[in-house]
């Protein structure tokens, strides 16, 4: 193990210069036209708003000048984060001083380090290795951390095909108790077996895997960041408060009675003793909600992440993942807090989960963040509709929001966001996934709030409307989701018999568009099409059966019709459309007849880089426009868009003046149908693989199973491992090669017909003279036709083979040999060694 110790010196501060305050404020944002025109401001959004207005989180003087210079409207809600963090801190401090214990399952009373995770997780596989599985997933973070979890069920060390329910935390840095809620719920599950029916049920039948920390570099540097207080005055109500927690911790016994020294060297102010004491976070970085790539393409250098000049820049893990990746709500610039990344899973904390997801059957998952007291379910943008599962998706959420007294709504009801874990995870696997925004306020408010959200507790009985209050809490919420794992209605279920000890595999290959992708300058580019593979194992029992729970083998996103008609390379008509900036609105009527070609573009751009008007298309005719059907809102000097299929009619282009001093021009064209791109609705199958401990291939088939599905496969595997045999003279290398063939004796207890091919490796095909590549090549094939019992054939060397093996003292052969019957393969591979 290694240490490494780093002092950060704390500057003092400047002569009259203010202390960069870090706030909290709600933006009005009455329209979703409102919505993204904030979002493309690059500010750091929450996930908290409703249909009239957005939280955000404002980081110094410039992003407030930023939001002002935009026009927008806002309130203050907390004015100094920084003051406010400082006082959580406080808070908990006399919480643990109260209680000594709280009333979790693990009976904490204030936030976990890092490293706490990591013990607690460690613990509870010591305390019961036969119930708690440790995992490390395969990509360590930027800075070298590794990302850990726990699987739990019974006897969790079998590939034993339950049902899988993974439950994650802390995506975004600040949000801690994203990372407390399945923590506890590891406990709660490791408590509960044995004394609690409904658990020990539950952990029998679900195998729940728990990722508490996704992004620990992150975490880290939120945790743990270091705090200057001094700006906070010498007899701030907050510097009084913390020294009486001093007092009560017995810390003045450690300090000794005269402190002066300490406040000397903390410029004056004991708060900045105090709070570096007491542990509060900075303004900055308690408050981070990236990881910590700072250069794309690159691990930054030890210590650059926690750089004070590289706050600003880092990829948001929830916006990195494949599903719509590219589309609205997420951003291209590097300095705003939900930067997508260069590419879907360019991030190793993504990378992570997409391989841990596409290994197991997750059927359901819980990613949890914080805050805005909800529970959302896919999709995450609003062109997409509804999911093929709706009803049971409503369902679940509905199940869960009652118990947490949380709003059960869709993804993008707040705003279209993309690239996040449940629209990746459940469009491409079938997994239901669920997002979690923990708590009405902040992003780790005071440690008691945590566990009032996960046990349910409430100050009265109904909220403010009437509405029933918690009932059960984050706890009963996760438990739901762990029943609704083990329905077999919510997913499918394969059974059948194989032999003992066998290994079958599940596995699928298929494509899926991103997004179309939205560049920097923020026009709409072609979607990236990306390949995704996934696949789960399971071992026969002894008795030879088994009981398989899977997610259905067609994905939800194959379902539906993803082709699309693109407009033809040319227009067939152009308009040219030009104005002034006074006055501030200009309205273009424009007329759509029904022999019009579909697809009407308009754009336009300002006489100056920095000219920035916005272009809406509205339905109706002058004076007063009545529906909105398309905008271009972004902070740039050009914008457009392009609809199809518009119904005939009147309509009203409006160009708007949002912050320009020169004229600006444009056109308005109309384009006929071009080629047809994307992919149509498909029905997918899983392949299903049996192969035996020896590394036999025993059976292959298709299988297509729906959600709610169970069926009966039968015999997957021959009816034993001697079905199919393979196997190669044993013939002097010189006498094979002189003769131009080996033979081969084959076995099949039905009828079948075999290949064979006999292959030597890169190293010794390149050093034989055989290839320049760096691949096996293939030096002789055989084959028989249909048959039944046993056979012999010959495999003959090619020409090259024969002419090259002839320098070689032995040679080592690869064989692969390949026996088919309907629909069923097997394999043989062996492995030889010929000398002279």
């Amino acid at each position: 193990a290694r240490l490494r110790v780093a002092a950060i010196p704390l500057p003092a501060p400047r002569a009259g210069e203010p202390r960069q305050q870090t706030m909290l404020v709600e933006v009005s944002t009455p329209t979703r036209a409102a919505k993204a025109r904030l979002q493309a401001l690059g500010l750091d959004l929450t996930e908290h708003g409703d249909a009239r207005s957005l939280d955000v989180v404002l980081h110094g003087v410039a992003d407030e000048a930023r939001l002002r210079a935009a026009g927008f409207a806002y309130e203050i809600e907390i004015p100094d984060m920084l003051a406010r963090q400082a006082e959580n801190r406080l808070r908990d401090a006399r919480y643990a001083l109260r209680v000594k214990r709280s009333s979790l399952p693990s009976r904490r009373d204030d936030y976990r380090r890092l490293p706490d995770f990591e013990a607690d997780m460690k613990a509870l596989a010591e305390r019961r290795p036969d119930l708690v599985k440790p995992i490390v997933l395969p990509h360590r973070t930027l800075e070298g951390r590794p990302v850990q979890g726990i699987e739990i069920t019974k006897d969790a060390d079998r590939a034993d095909g339950k049902p899988v329910y993974l439950q994650l935390g802390v995506h975004h840095a600040r949000e801690w108790p994203s990372g407390e809620m399945p923590m506890e719920f590891a406990f709660e599950l490791v408590n509960g077996y044995g004394s609690s029916e409904r658990i020990t049920g539950l952990v029998d039948r679900v195998r729940t895997i728990v990722v508490p920390v996704v992004n620990p570099d992150g975490y880290n540097l939120s945790r743990e960041a270091p705090v200057d207080l001094r700006g906070l005055g010498t007899t701030a109500p907050l510097t009084r408060a913390i020294f009486d927690v001093i007092g009560a911790t017995g810390l003045y016994e450690v300090l000794g009675p005269d402190t002066s020294g300490l406040v000397n060297q903390a410029g004056g102010n004991p708060g900045g003793i105090a709070a570096i004491l007491l542990d509060a976070q900075s303004g900055n970085f308690a408050y981070k909600r990236r990881n910590c790539r700072i250069t794309d393409g690159q691990a930054p250098a030890p210590g650059e992440c926690a750089m004070s000049d590289n706050r600003e820049l880092g990829t948001d893990p929830n916006r990195n993942y494949a599903g719509f990746w590219g589309g609205p709500g997420a951003s291209v610039s590097p300095t705003a807090d939900d930067y997508r990344g260069t590419a879907p899973f360019s991030e190793p904390e993504t990378q992570n989960i997409r391989e841990l997801v596409s290994s197991r059957q997750v059927t359901t998952l819980i990613t949890n963040h914080t805050y805005s007291d909800l529970v959302l379910r896919p999709p995450g943008v609003a062109a997409e509709g509804t999911t093929p599962d709706e009803p049971i998706y409503k369902a679940l959420g509905d199940a869960m929001g009652q118990a947490t007294a949380y709003n059960s709504q869709y993804g993008h009801e707040l705003y279209d966001t993309t690239g996040t874990t449940e629209d990746w995870s459940y469009f491409q696997t079938g997994g239901l996934g669920y997002t979690f925004e923990i708590g009405p306020h902040e992003f780790h408010p005071p440690y008691e709030q945590v566990i009032n959200e996960y046990e349910g507790r409430a100050p009265t009985p109904v909220d403010a409307i009437g509405r029933p209050q918690k009932q059960g809490g984050n706890r009963e919420a996760y438990l739901l989701a762990m029943e609704s794992t083990a329905d077999t209605e919510r997913h499918s279920v394969l059974t059948g018999r194989g032999s003992p000890g066998a290994r079958l595999e599940i596995s699928r290959s298929a494509m899926h568009l991103t997004s179309p992708v939205i560049a920097e300058d923020g026009r709409t580019g072609d979607p990236l099409t990306l390949s995704e593979t996934a696949g789960s194992a399971l071992t026969v029992p002894a008795d030879g059966t088994f009981s398989w729970h899977v997610n259905p083998s067609t994905r939800p996103y194959a379902q539906k019709d993803r082709s699309t008609i693109l407009p033809a390379d040319a227009p067939a008509s152009r308009e040219e459309i030009s104005g002034a900036p006074v006055p501030p609105v200009n309205l273009i009527p424009v007329q759509v007849g029904p022999g019009d070609p579909p697809f009407l573009k308009a754009s336009i751009a300002g006489a100056g880089a920095s000219d920035d008007y916005d272009l809406y298309l509205y339905r109706g005719s002058l004076p007063v426009p009545s529906e909105e059907v398309a905008s271009s809102a972004t902070p740039s000097n050009s914008e457009q868009f392009t609809v199809k299929d518009l119904p005939p009619g009147r309509y009203t282009l409006e160009v708007r003046n949002f912050s320009a001093t020169g004229s600006w021009s444009g056109a308005v064209e109309r384009y006929a149908n071009g080629r047809t791109v994307g992919l149509p609705p498909a029905t997918e199958a899983w392949k299903l693989t049996c192969t035996s401990a020896a590394g036999d291939v025993l059976g292959t088939r298709t299988v297509t199973v729906a959600r709610g599905q169970r069926q009966d496969l039968g015999a997957v595997c021959s009816e034993s491992a001697g079905a199919f045999s393979a196997a190669l003279e044993r013939r002097r290398l010189r006498a094979a090669l002189r003769r131009g063939n080996l033979r081969g004796r084959v076995r099949c207890a039905t009828a079948c017909r075999v290949s064979t091919t006999l292959s030597v490796d890169a190293r010794t095909a390149r050093r034989l003279g055989l290839t320049r590549a760096r691949r096996a090549v293939v030096v002789a094939r055989g084959s028989r036709r249909t048959f039944t019992g046993r056979r012999t054939y010959s495999l003959r060397f090619t020409k090259a083979a024969r002419r090259r093996l002839r320098a070689a003292r032995t040679v080592r052969l690869r064989m692969v040999a390949t026996a088919r019957s309907g629909a069923t393969r097997q394999t043989v591979r062996r492995t030889y060694v010929l000398r002279r």
